[in-house]
């Protein structure tokens, strides 16, 4: 690719990773409303677009730019629709594929490109492309969350809460912590990870809408290359994350509770003997289960609510 492609590519790729903050965080019902604007864009943007339409159309004549550039917006997308609803698997994704809509986008774009730029300002060419891309995600979103929950609006969104907050739900005394520390489930900002870290403990964290970097895995807990090696964590911790997502599975007629009983087990086989598997809220219905010759279960009231926390100590 020339370098004046490549520098147009990457100009590209920032434009729509703004617009995907900008509308992305939206509720449903936000991004519904928000229609006028969404067909409607940058400044930047138009006049990029008019000022290089002739190796935009180069880029989009071009494969492998045209499916890098699929397979990243229906990536970003995913994360979009995991932030609003974190019972979302990646599983659910794969079966609703959203690269079709960014296909047939750039698709309608080159059409719109290639077209006399004296029929109609570009700005104004865009409006149906961008109004009909607009009614696709709203399709591909309200339909994945209907046929998933049963609910077109179901949005039981992520939060990430203060390290300290944490801690306190959790019951932990961070001077009694046996390192190394994951936290499964940290969040897109890693912020207990970071804490304890900063505090001088050996942490990491891991979870599906975090930015990799030297201290936190970008992925699903139920993958199979989840940091869960044998006897290879003094603690592990997961703050309404993995017990969360395992008490849904085990209440839905339809649910993968299976699947999350044998990770929860990989989960306390990662630990040292002597460490502990920390979470809330509790989940009684599969402690009970747990082989108390080797595993000690305790739970805790989180004061001004109804949840409980537990604390699994493996003995040997």
């Amino acid at each position: 690719m020339p370098h004046a492609h490549e520098a147009l590519s990457e100009t590209v790729q920032r434009l729509s990773r703004d617009r995907f903050t900008r509308f992305g965080r939206l509720p449903l019902q936000g991004f519904q409303t928000a229609r006028e604007r969404f067909v409607r864009l940058d400044p930047e943007a138009t006049r990029l677009l008019q000022a290089k339409r002739g190796e935009m159309l180069d880029l989009l004549d071009d494969e492998t730019v045209r499916e890098a550039w699929i397979s990243e917006h229906a990536r970003q997308l995913s994360e979009v629709a995991y932030r609003h609803n974190q019972f979302l698997s990646p599983a659910d994704i794969e079966s609703s594929p959203a690269a079709p809509i960014y296909r047939e986008l750039l698709a309608r774009l080159r059409t719109a490109l290639a077209a006399p730029s004296s029929l109609m300002p570009l700005d104004q060419a865009l409006q149906p492309l961008l109004a009909a891309h607009h009614a696709a995600l709203w399709r591909w979103s309200t339909g994945l969350l209907a046929e998933r929950f049963g609910d077109s609006l179901a949005q039981p969104v992520c939060s990430e809460y203060r390290a300290e907050l944490q801690l306190k739900v959790l019951g932990i005394d961070v001077h009694q912590l046996a390192e190394p520390i994951l936290d499964l489930g940290c969040g897109e900002g890693a912020h207990l990870v970071r804490h304890l870290r900063a505090l001088g403990l050996a942490a990491w964290g891991m979870d599906r809408l975090a930015a990799p970097d030297h201290v936190v895995w970008q992925g699903d807990w139920l993958d199979a290359d989840a940091p869960l090696q044998p006897q290879s964590w003094g603690t592990v911790i997961s703050h309404m994350a993995f017990s969360n997502h395992f008490q849904h599975q085990h209440l839905r007629r339809d649910g993968s509770a299976a699947a999350y009983a044998a990770r929860y087990m990989k989960v306390l086989e990662a630990l040292k003997p002597g460490g502990r598997f920390a979470y809330a809220p509790s989940l009684p219905f599969f402690e009970a289960l747990l082989p108390q010759q080797r595993f000690q279960v305790t739970r805790r009231p989180v004061a001004g609510t109804a949840m409980e926390a537990t604390e699994v100590l493996r003995r040997t």
